[in-house]
């Protein structure tokens, strides 16, 4: 392969009407997704969007952008809000198709990262940061529900790294918890260790008993939340169609939970998301 010479770099800032000419003539063959968008936004108003990492925005020949739609659109929304302008590192003079050709298929993701840094069950540990970085996008007080992902769509790296960071002792303990409810035949491990993380940042003592108790059932009698829980999961692995969603999982544990804690015996366990009965997601508050 030849050295390439027609590509040039520079690091500059873009003007509203720049990035606004430059996004609405569509050069990139992908299309724009507002959720991801919106990560990389919020990642510049809290001030950790880094414009040295050394990735390019990339400008073809004919000046269409090939790369970097979703960068230039979230600095277009923070330069309006806050007057500052988003520099970036930019590759001018790409040869046209050449989006076609960049480093697609192999996607860059927290555990990988995690994996690099020697991290213990580091598929484990990224998916409960994630979680956790989905809840701290959805504002005050947010249910559940939300570490799911849906209305908060695709989690940027360096924010879900952060969660990681700010938690790591206690991600890691949970990831380890997922582990062992693997081992005790549960299903949706993951998802039942990233409640178990949101419970325990009020009741550390209590989400860790209740998944104790949760993981082997033994000394649980009838009416037991916990052992109710254990059974409706059981059946959902057992089962050969009609598993649950995620979101539905994670609100029978919620159920269970305010339930044990608040000691009310139940005879029943199910989550009605959809249809004329359909119930809001749970609060997983208690005193």
């Amino acid at each position: 392969m030849e050295k390439p010479s027609h590509i040039k770099f520079v690091c500059r800032t873009f003007s509203d009407d720049e990035i606004t000419e430059l996004l609405d003539a569509g050069g990139n063959f992908r299309d724009l997704m507002p959720g991801w968008r919106d990560n990389i936004l919020s990642q510049m108003r809290a001030g950790r969007w880094d414009t040295g990492n050394g990735e390019c925005l990339a400008i073809d020949e004919d000046g269409n952008l090939a790369n970097g739609q979703h960068r230039l659109s979230a600095a277009q929304l923070y330069q309006r809000e806050t007057g500052e302008k988003v520099w970036f590192w930019v590759a001018t003079g790409v040869r046209k198709g050449s989006d076609r050709s960049m480093d697609q298929g192999m996607s860059r993701t927290l555990g990988t990262m995690l994996r690099k840094e020697g991290v213990i069950n580091a598929s484990e540990c990224a998916g409960i940061a994630i979680s956790d970085a989905r809840m701290a996008m959805s504002g005050k007080n947010p249910s559940l529900a939300c570490m799911l992902g849906g209305s908060t769509g695709k989690v940027s790296i360096p924010a879900s790294y952060e969660s990681w960071k700010r938690a790591s002792a206690s991600i890691s303990k949970w990831a380890s918890i997922s582990k062992q409810l693997v081992k005790a035949g549960l299903p949706r491990c993951l998802v039942l260790a990233s409640v178990g993380f949101q419970l325990a940042k009020k009741h550390p003592m209590d989400a860790e008993l209740f998944f104790s108790y949760l993981k082997d059932g033994a000394g649980l009698e009838s009416g037991d939340p916990i052992l109710l829980l254990r059974s409706r999961l059981l059946e959902d692995r057992r089962s050969a169609s009609s598993k649950m969603p995620q979101a539905s999982v994670a609100a029978i544990v919620v159920k269970a939970w305010v339930a044990w804690k608040s000691g009310t015996p139940i005879k029943t366990l199910r989550y009605v998301p959809f249809g004329p009965t359909a119930e809001k997601f749970p609060s997983h508050a208690v005193d």
